[in-house]
């Protein structure tokens, strides 16, 4: 998997583009021009940010069931354990003080946007250091 860094906001762009393989650059281009904007915040918590992120991952081809954080399908509780995080596909999580942020994962390592590049798993809940409240596993189902 490719690692990508964030621009502002940009989490679940830049999961989506790491889970394709594909620059961040282009899923940004993409984005923006599907959602008829200049830059990311325009969209950012609107209600065009989801169509916006479906489109992208369907152009992309990824078969990845994004969660409905609002109804809390497939929500746990506190922090995810490195089992958990086989294969690949991507993890939302909300911490403490309500922040929400999605990382991609591959078979134990993580790959966060906002850091410098991919880390186990366990040194990626050092690096974070916060209070998990609760997470979302969206894996990437076989493309065949």
């Amino acid at each position: 998997m490719r690692h990508e860094r964030q621009g502002k906001q940009e989490c679940q762009l830049a999961t989506l583009a790491m889970l394709a393989d594909i620059p961040l650059t282009d899923v940004r281009w993409f984005a923006l021009s599907w959602a008829g904007v200049n830059q990311w915040l325009a969209v950012w918590g609107t209600g065009k940010f989801w169509p916006t992120v479906s489109a992208v991952k369907e152009v992309l081809g990824l078969n990845l069931s994004l969660v409905n954080r609002q109804s809390g399908s497939n929500m746990r509780r506190g922090a995810p354990k490195s089992a958990e995080l086989s294969g690949r596909g991507q993890l939302s999580f909300r911490q403490l003080g309500g922040a929400w942020h999605a990382v991609a994962y591959e078979d134990g390592v993580v790959y966060d946007p906002v850091f410098e590049g991919p880390m186990p798993v366990a040194t990626w809940m050092q690096r974070i250091g916060r209070k998990w409240l609760s997470y979302y596993l969206s894996p990437l189902e076989d493309q065949t």
